[in-house]
């Protein structure tokens, strides 16, 4: 077996392990950057829900929430005339 034959296959065997081992890299990288991370999220409803208590339905207000009335209409032909 010659030298040169050695330094070859010595060349070409270092030159496919680096090149699997930066495949490898890129691989675990991209992994790493593209896996789904766990959302902060509460546990708890962030709107209250409405509940039943007796026969009557209670809707919670959250004063954190705003809210305001955006129009009031004494019947259905004023509101969809205004609209219109």
């Amino acid at each position: 077996m010659s030298a040169r034959g050695f330094l070859r296959r010595l060349v070409r065997n270092v030159l496919c392990l680096t090149a699997a081992l930066l495949a490898f890299a890129a691989c675990a990288y991209t992994d790493y950057r593209l896996w789904p991370l766990d959302l902060q999220a509460p546990r708890y409803p962030v709107l209250p829900a409405p509940k039943f208590q007796g026969n009557q339905l209670v809707l919670p207000f959250a004063p954190g929430i705003a809210a305001a009335e955006v129009a009031t209409f004494h019947d259905q032909l004023e509101a969809f005339l205004h609209f219109e």
